[in-house]
């Protein structure tokens, strides 16, 4: 009788862990998986997201300043 029991236990203990873990819907995003998606930005997931390329003319200090007036 006690195994049954211990086997009950045990089976409802595996229930109980193996419904803990929750997995993404299939139109949910996670940050850190590698793939910047349509809701993620460089802001809300730098894991996944890359900022653009700095223009080379900012890069080197370049304009610094307001741009002048042609006149």
């Amino acid at each position: 009788m006690s195994k049954v029991i211990a086997l009950i236990a045990a089976l409802a203990l595996v229930l109980l862990v193996s419904g803990c873990t929750q997995q993404p819907l299939p139109d949910q995003t996670t940050c850190g998986n590698g793939d910047c998606g349509a809701d993620e930005t460089v802001d809300s997931c730098p894991a996944d997201c890359e900022a653009p390329p700095m223009p080379a003319d900012q890069a080197a200090g370049e304009n610094e300043g307001p741009p002048s007036l042609p006149f």
